[in-house]
């Protein structure tokens, strides 16, 4: 236990500790974890020395439930308290996964407790299994990596990057791996019994510090059923009668490891295994302490900026595009050179050249695989990150632009002054699209700008040029959109120059060549213009969104870096003085929004990741 001499934002909570019960439950849907939260009670004593222990906003968790404090977090200046009652008219509080997510980062974790030896545990019953290294495992090819993941280290950095993957279901909706919530109910009471026992050592007798303040710093919340990570590894059936596999036989000896309950501190190991599979669920308690920081982590998106291309000479850069994790980024410049980098955008490697053209063009899969650049005669693709490169298709006269579907498998080409190219096996064939309407044909063989953008499996599709084009049935059919309050019809005869769509299409946003910027949350059908000041009349050219639509990154073409962390709704300049006014020419956002990369004309690579 600490005293209010001490700082407990610092301290890890050792032995019995009195905490306040949550309910509710968290998965982690990947290969991995799982969690789970009991029902409520109040609060009580915990062995919490090998929980995961968390940092959480307190301030966060009071705006739920009602409660505005000070700018010091120590004055309340608003609760919603039933005073008849003498309750929280908000009596009950959920905290989601990602709300949670939001705030979560490495330096807000105090204790990995038991998790610390997650991949240590997962090596150590992986070898058993094998019976390495004098067993069968030399008639198995690959078992080796396995039981020594990551050197057996499980830290900080570990977890933060485990619940940070994103992906997507199968209908395309943005999710991340991280689900579910914890929940505290009956705060009323649960608040009143800290008070009269003063059992966090934060609320003495006289500080007048009553159920209507909500939660202080130095709050604990307990979650038995905290976290649940789940580790699975499959092995080929062997060919051989009688099979040499003797694995399930070998764990059975070492049991008393592999599978336990510690009712005292809630730990447990769950180990199952087959002749081809061995899975391992480790289930640690959580334990969050509220504390009065208040930035989380998508909070930091687009106030920090790298140039990562300060070894390469100045290019003409002229699109840019990464992945749903950020971790694969493709570019390519004026003169056809196509650099990649595995890494973040940390390194850039020369891969291929697709010779010089004003138009060239790069977009990528959400993993990476798949890459399509395109030069305004020519359509080149790879399927292996960007590696290596081959020409399939011949086409168009001028200015392109490229898009897919984010596994891939759908792809779009649009020539200014020639057509609309399609794919639907992964750039391997293309075809001329011949049905699309007149007016959409039109435009695209006169406007000399434009922009196309899909959703995650390519049913929706979008094509900016004249007007705002839309397709709900992978681009073989197209209508028109409008925009709201149009009487004028200005909504049309515009130079459309950019646009972008969410993973599952709700969320939209194009810009004009010289002009605004337009949103859409109800998948294209219409639009609103942007009457902000600091974005209007600018000369925009690419825009681009997170899956889930929160987070924007516009850039003007002779001035700066726009972002938004609303939808579009509000706008600021990226603060970062390494933006200075430069040719911004494309800007690629990952699913997740934590990573994102800008390219200049007559410049470098900037790269933003708010992971660190």
């Amino acid at each position: 236990m600490y005293t209010m001499s001490e700082d407990p934002s610092s301290n890890t909570q050792d032995n019995d500790n009195y905490a306040i019960y949550s309910s509710g439950g968290f998965s982690v849907q990947q290969d991995f974890p799982t969690i789970g939260i009991h029902d409520t009670s109040i609060s009580t004593q915990y062995d919490v020395s090998d929980a995961l222990q968390i940092k959480y906003s307190v301030r966060r968790i009071n705006n739920k439930i009602g409660i505005t404090k000070d700018e010091k977090n120590e004055n309340t200046l608003f609760s919603e308290y039933d005073v008849s009652n003498d309750t929280l008219i908000n009596d009950e509080v959920t905290i989601t996964a990602e709300e949670l997510l939001d705030y979560l980062t490495a330096e807000k974790i105090i204790s990995m407790g038991r998790l610390s030896t997650l991949y240590e545990d997962f090596n150590y019953t992986v070898l058993e299994y094998f019976g390495a290294p004098y067993g069968f495992s030399s008639l198995f090819a690959g078992e080796e990596p396995y039981y020594n993941i990551n050197k057996g280290v499980f830290d900080e950095t570990s977890l933060i990057q485990l619940f940070n993957k994103f992906d997507f279901n199968i209908d395309g909706t943005y999710v991340t791996d991280l689900s579910g919530y914890f929940k505290v109910s009956r705060i009323t009471n649960n608040i009143k019994y800290a008070i009269n026992n003063n059992i966090f050592d934060n609320r003495s007798t006289d500080s007048n510090i009553g159920p209507a303040d909500g939660f202080i710093a130095g709050d604990l919340i307990y979650i038995p059923d905290g976290i649940r990570i789940t580790m699975t590894v499959n092995m080929e059936p062997e060919p051989y009668v009688p099979v040499s596999n003797v694995g399930p036989t070998n764990l059975s000896t070492i049991d008393h490891l592999i599978n336990y309950s510690e009712p005292d501190t809630n730990v447990r190991k769950q180990t199952t295994s087959s002749l081809t599979n061995i899975t391992q669920t480790y289930i640690v308690p959580m334990l969050v302490l509220l504390v009065d920081e208040d930035v989380g982590a998508l909070d930091d998106y687009g106030i920090a900026w790298t140039n990562t291309t300060e070894n390469l000479t100045i290019k003409n850069w002229l699109s840019v595009s990464i992945s749903s994790n950020g971790k694969y980024q493709s570019a390519i410049e004026e003169f056809g050179d196509i650099y990649t980098s595995h890494d973040f955008g940390v390194t850039w490697v020369l891969r291929e050249n697709i010779g010089t053209s004003l138009t060239n063009h790069i977009s990528i899969s959400l993993t990476g695989q798949y890459q399509t650049a395109a030069n305004g005669v020519e359509i080149y693709t790879s399927t292996d990150y960007g590696v290596t490169w081959s020409q399939p298709y011949n086409f168009g006269t001028t200015q392109v632009f490229v898009s897919m579907s984010l596994t891939g498998q759908y792809q779009s080409v649009i020539s200014s002054g020639d057509g609309l190219y399609i794919s639907s096996d992964y750039g391997v064939s293309w075809t001329k699209h011949q049905n699309i309407n007149g007016d959409l044909y039109n435009s695209i063989l006169s406007f000399p700008t434009a922009g196309v953008s899909m959703s995650h499996d390519g049913k929706r599709q979008i094509i900016v040029c004249e007007a705002i084009y839309l397709s709900t049935d992978y681009g073989n059919s197209w209508i028109t959109t409008t925009i709201i309050n149009d009487a004028n019809r200005e909504f049309d005869d515009h130079n459309w120059v950019g646009c972008d769509m969410s993973s599952d299409g709700r969320y939209m946003v194009a810009i004009e060549v010289t002009g605004e910027i337009y949103t859409s949350t109800d998948f294209g059908n219409t639009w609103l213009k942007n009457e902000n000041t600091n974005v209007k009349d600018r000369q925009w050219q690419a825009i681009s969104m997170s899956a889930n639509g929160k987070f924007i990154t516009a850039v003007e073409k002779n001035g700066y870096v726009f972002i938004s962390l609303d939808y579009g709704v509000t706008w600021q300049i990226a603060p970062d003085p390494i933006l200075s006014t430069q040719v911004w020419q494309s800007i690629s956002v990952s699913a997740n929004g934590m990573y994102q990369t800008v390219v200049v004309y007559g410049g470098h690579i900037y790269t933003s990741n708010i992971q660190q």
